[in-house]
């Protein structure tokens, strides 16, 4: 039938181009936005991770894992190949975080220093005191725990397999928000 000189195949044929271009324009678009956004999630990641970093080697690798001892000499040689990278150390600890009415599993995240990047995601409240139970929660987290400024919860860690688990209590001095809810 496109064989056939026609009023309608005419048109046809001009229908059929113009959705493969709007085809091909879609593709195109996508391709741009998505490494776009691809390059703000990389951005957003390593302000709470860093630039880079150094971890042993350990199957499964765990959020729990030890810090490696660097020495002076290895620092510098890795500034001097990252000179854009801030230096801070992050450790995370998992654990489960309640209240009265809620439980919810967590991991506490602590830094040496606090990242100019993260200064941004800062919604209200302060930076917490150190040493102290003071910490930042995401909107996300208070919410789900119906936590507010100045509450305070639990949260237990895991040790060992034969112990019973750490119990500590936190006070909720700041909320945060980073735009990503698998991060909240």
């Amino acid at each position: 039938q496109w064989g056939r000189r026609s009023a309608h195949t005419s048109k046809a044929n001009g229908l059929a181009t113009a959705v493969i271009a709007a085809g091909i324009f879609t593709v195109l678009v996508g391709i741009a936005t998505g490494g776009g956004l691809q390059d703000a999630i990389d951005a957003k990641m390593s302000a709470f991770h860093g630039q880079w970093q150094v971890r042993g080697y350990q199957q499964p690798l765990s959020a729990d894992a030890a810090a490696i001892e660097i020495s002076p000499r290895e620092s510098d040689r890795l500034t001097q190949a990252y000179p854009k990278a801030e230096t801070y150390t992050a450790s995370f600890k998992a654990g489960m975080a309640r209240t009265e009415n809620q439980i919810v599993g967590a991991q506490l995240f602590g830094l040496s220093t606090l990242p100019s990047v993260l200064e941004k995601t800062k919604l209200s409240g302060r930076l917490p005191h150190w040493p102290s139970n003071e910490v930042w929660v995401s909107t996300e987290f208070a919410r789900q725990l119906g936590l507010a400024l100045d509450s305070s919860f639990e949260m237990y860690f895991s040790r060992d397999p034969e112990a019973l688990p750490t119990l500590r209590y936190f006070t909720v001095v700041g909320l945060y928000s980073t735009g990503m809810q698998e991060w909240d």
